[in-house]
């Protein structure tokens, strides 16, 4: 078995976070959030707002006071007829 190569290695490191953008509808919006995983290219973050992939947001370290955008690439898990799986992969 070929081991899977990453750039840079996998943290599990509960970090809070407030997430600021635009949904679909236009509307601004700021939620509180926070990470699962985190690596030097991205990180796993448990939201309940249903993101867009490809959509840019800012996500702001509660604890650092430190923020960079970040560029949705998909949910961690399906949606559900409920809504949005709630985690959520981000890149820088």
């Amino acid at each position: 078995m070929v081991a899977e190569k990453r750039r840079s290695d996998r943290l599990m490191l509960t970090i809070p976070l407030e997430v600021r953008g635009v949904d679909a509808k236009g509307n601004p919006f700021r939620d509180e959030a926070r990470t699962i995983t985190l690596n030097r290219h991205g990180a796993r973050v448990q939201i309940t707002r249903p993101l867009r992939i490809g959509q840019t947001i800012v996500m702001m370290n509660l604890v650092g006071r430190r923020e960079t955008e970040f560029r949705v690439v998909g949910p961690v898990s399906p949606i559900t007829e409920q809504g949005a799986s709630g985690a959520w992969s981000v890149w820088i």
